[in-house]
């Protein structure tokens, strides 16, 4: 792929940039971001700079040059791949360009009292955390596997419509107050560029609220479920797990 006027030059490069494997590359180019302390890694440079990717479990190499763009893949995997691959590509760099001059932001739930209206219940703040997930303590394995997973998450969604099922990714974070569970949701949901929805379910809140909660989040977000453990434990359990798994797992998840 030659970049002279070409439209696809230019969408795949948005791409390669934003795949988290180019931080990988033996050689990539620093530029400062639009904001305040954002780094940007770039191809922008004389040496050829080599990309891995995955889709599909096919294993995609970009030989990356200042001008040019050199796709590899392999002969058994290039009919079933490439053309589902050039369609992902497209995808990503329509979100990418929507989501360049938005600001994130974060979601907080409100109390309900008694005939309290459940419609609206969020109150939205700009997201600006300083934490990245580079940053965040964490064991460099675990970093480096939930980073794998989220990119192969994001490559995915062809395939779970395929299968018949709700794109969507759950971790569960276990641990004491203080050790960074919310933390490192953050740090997600900024290397993601979702917006952060942080439910907290110690605020009185049964199922049906939880279910119109869910279905005013908006698509490509990130939704923290904080307190899960005080939810389970201070109500009647049977009521509260399945309350809770509706709210995960259901229709409207």
């Amino acid at each position: 792929i030659h970049s002279q006027e070409n439209h696809l030059f230019r969408r795949t490069s948005a791409y390669i940039k934003s795949l988290l494997s180019l931080e990988d590359s033996d050689f990539v180019s620093l530029f400062s971001g639009d904001k305040p302390g954002d780094v940007v890694l770039s191809l922008d440079s004389d040496r050829p700079v080599t990309v891995l990717d995955t889709f599909f479990h096919a294993q995609i190499t970009w030989i990356c040059q200042k001008n040019e763009l050199v796709l590899k893949i392999r002969s058994r995997d290039k009919k079933r791949v490439l053309l589902p691959y050039i369609q992902h590509i497209h995808k990503v760099a329509d979100d990418i360009e929507q989501r360049k001059n938005k600001e994130l932001r974060i979601y907080l739930n409100r109390s309900l009292g008694n005939g309290d209206d459940i419609d609206g219940q969020w109150r939205s703040f700009p997201f600006v955390h300083p934490s990245s997930f580079d940053t965040v303590v964490l064991d460099d394995q675990v970093k480096s596997k939930v980073k794998g997973d989220l990119e192969l998450f994001l490559k995915s969604k062809q395939y779970y419509n395929k299968i018949g099922r709700v794109w969507r990714r759950s971790y569960l974070l276990y641990g004491g107050s203080g050790t960074g569970k919310s933390t490192f949701a953050a740090t997600m949901a900024k290397l993601l560029s979702y917006d952060l929805y942080d439910i907290d379910l110690s605020k009185e809140l049964d199922g049906s609220a939880l279910k119109v909660l869910l279905m005013q989040t908006t698509r490509r977000s990130l939704i923290l479920v904080e307190n899960l453990d005080w939810y389970l434990m201070g109500k009647s359990t049977a009521v509260s797990l399945s309350a809770v798994l509706n709210f995960m797992d259901g229709v409207v998840s």
